[in-house]
């Protein structure tokens, strides 16, 4: 995973003009960002077993995250609405 950009949490921004039917690289980075959030809040009151569940949970989503920054970044079929605007690409805005 060294060769994929971060995935910065806090430069992630849903798009309020996208088509919602799709699921747009920009939504799924969206989507991703808040269940990170979630799971890293959950993370500060968890101990025992809840706590490996959350840990494992985190790791997996933020693996994720990752690839679709990487996916996004090299997506050569996405066009003007489908381009992910996020972290890791020139699209940023």
């Amino acid at each position: 995973m060294a060769d994929r950009p971060n995935f910065d949490l806090d430069s992630v921004v849903r798009e309020e003009e996208e088509d919602h039917d799709l699921l747009t690289y920009n939504e799924s980075s969206a989507r991703l960002a808040e269940e990170i959030k979630f799971v890293q809040d959950a993370l500060e009151n968890a101990s025992g077993d809840e706590r490996a569940t959350f840990e494992h949970r985190l790791r997996q989503l933020t693996e994720a995250a990752g690839r679709n920054t990487h996916w996004s970044a090299s997506d050569t079929n996405a066009s003007s609405f489908l381009a992910y605007r996020g972290p890791g690409t020139s699209l940023e805005h």
